[in-house]
């Protein structure tokens, strides 16, 4: 059985000063989930981040609405 479930989300892509390696040697993740949700002005669970790509570091990731936190 397969299930599918519809989110309510902004997907964002966003150019980072730095390697990929370096995001993720760093703490760089959970840094730029904390100041996204505080610029944002949301908690830090509606953010993921989907994917991180070359480029200098670009990272893709999704704010989620606040009933699909739940």
């Amino acid at each position: 059985m397969v299930r599918t479930l519809i989110v309510n989300s902004v997907k964002v892509a966003m150019r980072l000063e730095t390697t990929v390696e370096d995001f993720y040697a760093n703490n760089m993740a959970a840094s730029f989930v904390d100041k996204m949700a505080a610029f944002l002005g949301i908690s830090m669970d509606r953010i993921r981040i989907v994917n991180v790509r070359a480029g200098s570091a670009i990272v893709d990731f999704s704010v989620d609405s606040e009933s699909d936190s739940d």
